[in-house]
């Protein structure tokens, strides 16, 4: 029997936090152009579907957005998102199948204090990886030039009585301490970053595509990963990265 999907919680406001996931958790971006061409793609569809961006944090494995529904559903802007991008992706690394967890996570928020919970999250995310906290984050956006960020309709929602607010105060507003947990979940630092990781397999495999382990045979497969794993990477960022099963990494070697 099937299960029929529970229906998304609506926002009072219709503001999202949303979540997209690699398949498996493996990786949907592995450099910097890849993450412009979601980019392109959030902002074609902002154009066209007439929403608002609040936040927004691009991962190695998965995407961080806050959003407030235009004309379109949210639903149907993440599919459009989701499809454009995985035909990119697909033909650039030479694979085929899905490429996104699921369908989208979503919560509803409903509060000026609980946005502003949310969006210290989001911007967040890249230092709990070891990286920059404006690294492919919408935080630069509100110290600096907004480019794609709706920054007077966001700030004007969480602090109505003091904006507009000098650098100093959005600083502290966007990063204040203690940071809350988030309901979606958040992503345990590893001890070799990301990107850091991405090189030692480009440079243990000798091809820019960290892809091509799926491809080799099995010993010469489990020989390279069994590399990458005395190189101190660890099994579950080897499977994100790589796209190889967890239970494969972990046998390889052994």
């Amino acid at each position: 029997m099937t299960v029929p999907r529970t229906a998304r919680e609506k926002s009072a406001v219709d503001i999202y936090h949303i979540m997209l996931r690699g398949l498996d958790r493996t990786a949907l971006f592995y450099d910097d152009t890849d993450k412009r061409e979601f980019m392109d793609r959030l902002i074609r569809y902002k154009e066209k579907c007439g929403f608002s961006i609040f936040a927004y944090s691009l991962m190695q494995n998965h995407v961080h957005l806050l959003l407030r529904e235009g004309q379109v559903s949210i639903s149907d802007v993440m599919k459009g998102i989701s499809l454009s991008y995985s035909r990119f992706f697909n033909k650039r690394y030479d694979r085929t199948g899905y490429l996104f967890q699921g369908r989208f996570l979503s919560e509803a928020i409903d509060s000026a204090e609980y946005l502003l919970s949310v969006m210290r999250y989001i911007h967040n995310n890249p230092v709990e990886v070891g990286e920059d906290i404006s690294y492919w984050t919408s935080y630069k956006e509100f110290i600096g030039n907004p480019d794609i960020i709706d920054v007077d309709e966001v700030l004007t929602f969480v602090s109505p009585n003091t904006h507009p607010l000098n650098e100093k105060q959005k600083r502290e507003l966007l990063t204040k301490a203690p940071l809350p947990a988030s309901p979606l979940g958040s992503i345990k630092r590893e001890s070799i970053s990301d990107a850091q990781a991405l090189e030692i397999i480009r440079d243990t495999a000798g091809s820019s595509n960290p892809l091509v382990l799926q491809v080799l045979d099995k010993q010469a497969r489990d020989d390279y990963l069994h590399m990458l794993k005395q190189e101190g990477l660890t099994v579950r960022q080897i499977s994100r990265l790589t796209g190889i099963g967890r239970g494969v990494v972990f046998k390889a070697g052994r």
